[in-house]
């Protein structure tokens, strides 16, 4: 068993203790040295790699008033460089500016850029790095309205003839619909009267071209109103309407209330015609010209303008005042009638005319009469009574007077008359009367 180890005394017990302290110190001096001379970690340090590459996301087609996002891709995605966006379409010209996020730049372009179609030419640029696309923006459906032009509004019946219709379709945004796209043209031809409508119905479908769609209309046989109508998409049109006209009419007649008058002058003779109707059967509408030229010498012609009154000439012929044999004829856009006869008989008076003389002081007054017509009657107040006054000296003068209530005058005023004998012959239709009477203009009295 080994012997335990002598007390320490009081001084030994603190030399051992300084010196331990001493150790500790020198200990956390060393540690302290090597600390500050380790090199110390510091954070991460970003550095902005210029761009390399560029991208553009967008679609290629894009319905009109749509918002449209673009996406700019960047390469590398850490850089941070402002990436510049450029839009020209119809708008005009739309720069934006954009800084990258996680290597992506977001632009978009709102519904007033987008509201009309065409091409939009996007170009997205960064420094020296540039990239391009297009975005085409497409119209929507047709809406209503749709306004067809139509013309010509009149077109003559018989297939010859056509009226052209063209639509312009627009979508909501009033752009013309995209190419192709067929468009309806509905016409609703006039038809006879026992035909049902349907009969007359005409259905074209074509497509737009140029932005248009267009067609011709012929006409058919049957004049009338002819009423057109343009379907697109969800766009209907208001009514138009082009008149289908008759053509040229064929021959017709010409007929009159008496074909035998007398030629007093007076009398009217109503002329009309047959319904006058062109190959096909239309009737020439209400105001057609026509002209109507009598004959009865090559001398004595008459020129009388007329209209149509359903599908009829409608006018009126005054008798002349010498009897004859006149005839009639009806032109219509150079189509004629067949002649019309009408033989005026010798009148107004019939039958031998008295005539008399009274000296006046102004002259010699001259009556004839009484001027009477087949039945005894007065011949009509207005009549023409025609005087030939035969002078001394042989001049020959004719004067027409008119008739008023049988008779007729003539004043041969003093101041004209010479002396010798005057010859007077009266006339009026077949009848006659004749006188002759000396003058002495010196012994002059009443």
């Amino acid at each position: 068993m080994s012997a335990a180890a002598p007390p320490l005394s009081l001084t030994a017990a603190r030399r051992l203790a300084l010196t331990t302290l001493t150790r500790c110190k020198v200990c956390l001096l060393l540690a302290l040295v090597l600390l500050a001379c380790t090199p110390q970690s510091t954070a991460p340090t970003i550095i902005n790699e210029p761009v390399s590459a560029l991208r553009i996301e967008a679609p290629s087609l894009l319905r009109a008033g749509t918002p449209l996002t673009i996406l700019v891709h960047v390469t590398p995605a850490t850089a941070t460089n402002t990436v510049l966006l450029t839009a020209q379409g119809t708008f005009g010209f739309l720069p934006q500016g954009q800084q990258p996020v996680a290597g992506v730049a977001r632009f978009s372009l709102k519904q007033l850029h987008t509201r009309f179609a065409g091409a939009v030419q996007l170009r997205a640029s960064s420094g020296a790095i540039a990239v391009d696309t297009t975005v085409v923006i497409t119209p929507g459906p047709a809406v209503d309205p749709i306004l067809p032009q139509v013309g010509p509004r009149a077109i003559v019946a018989g297939g010859e003839q056509w009226t052209m219709v063209v639509a312009t379709p627009r979508d909501a945004l009033d752009n013309p619909v995209t190419a192709e796209t067929p468009v309806t043209f509905r016409a609703q031809h006039p038809v006879a009267p026992t035909a049902a409508p349907a009969t007359g119905v005409e259905t074209i479908v074509v497509p737009t071209q140029h932005l248009i769609a267009w067609t011709r209309i012929h006409s058919r046989n049957d004049a009338g109103p002819l009423y057109i109508a343009v379907n697109a998409g969800f766009g209907h049109s208001p009514e138009r309407v082009v008149i289908v006209t008759p053509g040229l009419p064929v021959p017709f007649q010409l007929l009159a209330d008496k074909t035998i008058a007398p030629a007093d002058g007076r009398q009217l003779v109503q002329i009309s015609s047959s319904q006058i109707r062109d190959r096909f059967g239309n009737v020439l509408p209400d105001g057609t010209s026509t002209l109507l030229l009598a004959t009865m010498t090559a001398q004595d012609q008459r020129a009388l303008p007329a209209i149509t009154i359903d599908g009829r000439i409608y006018t009126t012929i005054q008798a002349p005042s010498q009897p004859g044999v006149m005839q009639i004829q009806g032109w219509i856009a150079g189509v004629t009638s067949e002649p019309l006869t009408i033989t005026f008989g010798a009148g107004p008076a019939v039958q031998p005319i008295g005539v008399v003389t009274k000296k006046i002081a102004e002259g010699m007054q001259v009556i004839a009469g009484p001027l009477v017509g087949a039945l005894g009657q007065f011949i009509p107040d207005g009549a023409d009574v025609t005087f030939t006054i035969t002078s001394p000296d042989g001049q020959i003068e004719e004067v027409i007077a008119p008739a008023d209530y049988g008779y007729a005058q003539l004043l041969l005023r003093r101041g004209a008359l010479v002396d010798g004998e005057y010859q007077i012959t009266v006339t009026a239709g077949t009848g006659q009367g004749a006188i002759a009477f000396p003058v002495t203009v010196t012994a002059w009295s009443p």
